[in-house]
């Protein structure tokens, strides 16, 4: 379907450039828990659009790099 789904439950370890193996797309983010109106720090740009990128040769598996800090949770949709 259109939503992706990203949960990061680790009560202290948040990952940077989190490879998500998808087909070449794009993405936009409906729901972040890490929002400061859910009691967040804001650390997850929502105005961002996020596209996946190939992992090396062209042709190769694509990948949407997500920062998940720890104990949030991410809803985003396809373009």
């Amino acid at each position: 379907g259109p939503f992706l789904y990203v949960f990061n439950f680790h009560p202290s370890q948040s990952f940077t450039e989190y490879g998500i193996p998808l087909g070449e797309g794009k993405y936009r983010i409906l729901l972040n828990t890490d929002n400061g109106m859910f009691g967040g720090f804001d650390r997850v740009d929502e105005e961002l659009t996020y596209y996946t990128l190939p992992a090396g040769d062209p042709g190769s598996q694509h990948f949407l790099r997500l920062y998940l800090p720890s104990r949030t949770a991410l809803v985003l949709q396809r373009l």
